[in-house]
């Protein structure tokens, strides 16, 4: 009776292993590392990071260089690949913010962040910190870029 028992709960376990293990290597391959820029910071924002006083905040986009490579991902239809692109995505995200998830925790710890917010769509951040802490992401290797966190609203030409 024990080998009926056995045999099945060893087999379960070998799948659940082996399908565990295929889906971090998939997620770790599901994404590429784009090549970094000497000049991270938009010129603009480098401007106005100079004029900040001590202590003063300004809330910024960081975008990492690995991005999920969505040109992998099929489906049988529409929704499958809609799917498919969220798993990707997140699957980045989860998988390379941590490091910095936990700078920025400790730059908050510090009072020189106020807030920061992971984004998964494009793997980033926005973060509201001081200068300090955006000089040290633009040294950072894993940072992509640093834009303003601001929408530049246009009126609109004729009706919609």
């Amino acid at each position: 009776m024990k080998k009926y028992i056995i045999v099945p709960l060893i087999f379960v376990l070998i799948t659940s292993f082996l399908s565990s293990m295929q889906s971090v290597q998939a997620s770790a391959l599901a994404w590429r590392i784009l090549p970094a820029t000497p000049n991270k910071i938009d010129p603009e924002l480098a401007a106005s990071l100079k004029t900040l006083q001590s202590g003063d905040m300004v809330t910024v986009i960081v975008t990492l260089r690995q991005q999920a490579d969505l040109s992998r991902i099929g489906g049988a239809d529409h929704a499958a690949r809609l799917q498919g692109v969220i798993r990707a995505l997140q699957a980045t995200a989860n998988g390379t913010q941590g490091r910095l998830t936990g700078l920025l925790t400790s730059y908050q710890a510090q009072g020189l962040v106020s807030s920061f917010t992971p984004l998964w769509v494009f793997n980033g951040f926005s973060v509201t910190g001081t200068s300090d802490v955006i000089n040290a992401l633009a040294q950072d290797p894993d940072v992509l870029s640093i834009t303003p966190d601001d929408i530049q609203v246009s009126p609109a030409l004729g009706t919609p």
